[in-house]
Order: structure tokens, then sequence, then C-alpha cells
């Protein structure tokens, strides 16, 4: 196009939270649909179908430090990352084929610059909160006008020389916009596509309460929708009982009344004084419901996005410390009223700094990311709790578990871990990463803190480490041992 030199390129993440090489039939899907879509915009490119969908984090933070160390290279190594997925079907998140694309410039080594990082996270950041409403690719002039969405070669041209003549409309169907969740606690299924438009809305129907927690659970939807009689036949209960349910991802989502053809004259303060955050009825105009669900479903991810920033580590996607203390908390004082067990299990990876020292610390948080995902796959209730808790060091809690099934729980965890084989050859056999548990399994009782309990299962997790590491060792507060780390 002739334009290289005069764009600042800016590169943000299509799917922060995508594995590398994904084959997922919905990713796949997604990337089938961009496709077709850049052969339609740009009919002479010469492109290949990939046959899975990739993570840029590392392909962007390279593709940074090559703009600082060596920008008479950057945009021609930007091309050749281009070509390695697009013509070539690379894995341009594996970093030997990153050094592979280095290696035409004649540079020998992957390294990624002090600042790369802060960078795309500024970057990451920008985008998010400049009016790009989540759409890619985003083009912004300095006059603060904007071209969102995948164009049509031609419009970028009329675009960048100012003219008059550009289609805005041209890029619109190129967004990472989902649609929006809807769980309907509605046994007759009044609700159809004649009230809620599926083109819009994901609507998941339920029959009631213990119908949602059992299937959405682990899977926040957008809103609840609930049905205003059969609330009512329940005493008004249903908001009530979602808030008292233990580390779920439902008890803050919010909630709106559906009034359904019974309802004659419903009184629309009635919603309001129960919890809920709105209300509409079967014969409101189309539109406006089509609205009002869209703002509150817009709204209710911005509002999580802004509490997970205040409870979840950002990097593992773990709670956070200061979230496990609350939920923490609650578990020990629910377990102390019903005479419940609980058992701390405190997990730290073994040999981690040598990890950090031989890949580095961009492969560390790989590792660190790997590691927390899969215990938090083998602790998947509502009520179990997964914290990262400084450093390579985790804690989980497992809610009226006792000792012996926690032992169960942590061997899956441990075999999962075995299963993943993350490389780590700085280190003694075996040459995988592995962690050390502790478990601590008790009946909390006033004679205990909760921060006592967790130092105990602090304790056995270092009496795992003395021991050889990648051992289980277990404490009941009886305190007789219910496995030896041998």
């Amino acid at each position: 196009m002739g334009l290289e030199n005069d764009i600042e390129w800016r590169f943000i993440e299509h799917a922060p939270n995508l594995s590398s090489n994904v084959r997922d039939l919905q990713a796949l899907q997604r990337l089938n649909e961009e496709f077709s879509l850049v052969l339609q915009r740009a009919p002479g490119i010469s492109i290949s179908k990939p046959e899975f969908c990739v993570n840029t984090r590392l392909a962007i933070l390279s593709f940074i430090s090559i703009q600082i160390s060596h920008p008479h290279f950057a945009y021609a190594y930007l091309s050749k990352l281009y070509e390695a997925y697009w013509q070539q079907g690379k894995d341009i998140s594996d970093t030997i084929v990153l050094r592979g694309i280095l290696s035409h410039f004649d540079i020998n080594d992957l390294v990624f610059h002090d600042h790369a990082e802060e960078l795309q996270n500024r970057w990451q950041q920008q985008w998010r909160s400049s009016g790009f409403n989540e759409r890619i690719p985003a083009i912004s002039s300095s006059e603060n006008r904007l071209l969102l969405g995948l164009q049509h070669v031609d419009n970028i041209h009329k675009f960048c020389s100012n003219s008059p003549k550009v289609n805005l409309n041209l890029g619109a169907a190129c967004s990472l916009q989902e649609k929006s969740h809807l769980a309907i606690l509605n046994g007759t299924q009044t609700i159809s596509e004649k009230i809620i438009n599926p083109s819009f809305f994901e609507l998941h129907f339920f029959t009631g309460l213990n119908d949602l927690i059992k299937n959405m659970a682990n899977n926040r939807p957008d809103l609840i929708i609930l049905d205003f009689e059969l609330d009512k036949s329940k005493n008004f209960q249903t908001i009530e009982l979602l808030k008292k349910i233990p580390s779920s991802a439902l008890k803050d989502v919010p909630v709106i009344y559906y009034f359904n053809q019974s309802c004659e004259h419903p009184d629309l303060a009635v919603p309001y004084t129960l919890g809920a955050i709105d209300s509409f009825s079967w014969n409101d105009d189309f539109s406006f419901i089509h609205a009002k669900l869209k703002r509150r479903a817009i709204d209710s991810r911005k509002l999580l996005q802004l509490s997970q920033h205040s409870s979840i580590d950002s990097l593992t996607g773990a709670y956070n410390r200061r979230e496990f203390n609350l939920l923490f908390d609650k578990l020990w004082r629910i377990s102390c009223r019903k005479k419940l067990p609980l058992s701390i299990v405190m997990v730290d990876i073994d040999y981690f700094k040598q990890y950090n020292d031989h890949y580095g610390h961009l492969s560390g948080d790989d590792c660190l990311i790997k590691v927390a995902s899969l215990l938090k796959n083998n602790a998947q209730r509502t009520s179990d709790i997964v914290s990262r808790f400084g450093g390579e060091e985790f804690v989980i809690v497992l809610f009226d578990i006792e000792a012996s099934i926690a032992e169960e729980v942590v061997q899956s965890m441990e075999a999962a871990l075995e299963t993943a084989n993350i490389s780590h050859i700085n280190r003694e056999l075996p040459h995988r990463v592995t962690a050390s548990f502790g478990i601590f399994s008790l009946f909390p009782h006033p004679d205990i803190s909760p921060n006592q309990a967790l130092d105990l299962a602090d304790q056995a997790m270092y009496r795992a480490k003395q021991q050889g590491r990648n051992l289980i060792y277990g404490e009941r507060s009886d305190p007789l041992n219910y496995r030896n780390a041998d």
C-alpha cells in the first residue's frame, strides 16, 4: 500500500486468555469467519487458512523489542511474522519459530526489551479505553478520527488521505465482541425469540436456581432473567439465595425481572426493592427490550472487569491474596457454625528460581499460568478456592472436605502436573516441573484461628520440601499424619 512508514504500529492481544496452538471448534469457527472476511476485503492477498488459533503475546513482545533495538528491521520483521502464520501455518507463539524468523535478520537470540511488556500493556489499555468498542483492526488519526474493523484497501487509502468519502460501514463485520449470555430462569420458557432476539443474545434456559447453579456456576452469564411470577411462588428468595453461594461466579450477576402475560398491571417498583436492577414486560416494545438488555449486559461485563481487577491475580487468573482472605474467612465461619470439615492445601513449585534463571521470566510467567490452570481444573466446585499466595506459591481451600478426600483431590492435581510434562532441565531428575503439596485438614473451632491453620498447611508443605520435593505431606488437627511423604 505504500503506507507502512506513515503508520505507527501498535498491537494488542486478540485473545489474551487463549492458550497456544488451539484447535477448539468454537475458536476455529471464529478464525474461519475472519479468514473469509480477509479474502473479501483484500481479494488479491496471498494467505492460507491456519489449522489452529494462536496466542500472539510473545510475537507482539518480540516485535516491540525489534522496534526499539533494530527499528530499520521492524516492518520487515512484522511481515515475516504474518507470513509465518498466515502463509506457512507456523505457531508464532513458539520461541523456536520466533528465533527462526529473527535469523533472517542476523539476530541470533530472542531477547525481550525491558520495556516491551510495559508498552504492550499500555497499548492494550488504550485500545480498551479509547472508543474502539473492542474492534480490530482500529486506525486512529492525529485528528482523533477512527476507522474500525477490517477495511477494504481503498477505504484505508481514503482515510489516510483525509478523504470525506470514507465509508465507515465497510469495517462493521470485524469485531471482538461476543454475544451476551442471558441465563433465563423460566420453567415454561415463555420468553422466546419473539421477545429476546437470539441473533444478539445467547439464551440459556433453566428450570430453577438449582439447575442454574449446576450448569453455570463456573460459566458466568452477563444477566439473569427471572420470571416474576415464578419467583413470587417461591416467596421471592432467589436473589437472596444467589448472594449466599460462597465463591460462586453467579452471586454478583445482575438480575432482571420479567413480567409475563399473567401480570396485567405490574408494580414496577417491586423488582428494585427485591434487589433486581431492572425489569421488562412481555408487551414492551421489542427494540426497547433489546436496547435495555444490551446496555445492562455491557454494564455487567464492565463491572465484572472492575471486580476482577480487585479480586483476581492478573497473571494466573486465580484469586489474589486480598480476595482469598475474604473468601477464606467466610468459609471458616460457615464451617465453625455448621461443624463442617475444611482442608487447606499449600502448593509450591519446585526449583522455580532455577526455571526462571534458565528459561527467562516470560516463560516463568507462562509456567505459573499453566500450573494455576491445572489446579483450578481439579478444584471446580463453587465453594473451592484457588488463590495465588505469592511468587510461585498457591493456596487451595476445600470446603466440607475431610482429609482422605482432600488427599485424593491433591493426587489428581499432582497427576495433572505430571501429565502436563512442562520441561525443566535446569534441575535434578525428573526434568519437568513438579510441586510440593502440604495439606492441613480440620474441623474449625475456637481454639485455632484461620491464620494458624494456614501456617500449619504451610509447615506441611515445607515438610514435603525437606523430604525431597515432588511430594504430598498432610496433617490433621488431631494431629496425626495421614500420609507419610516417603
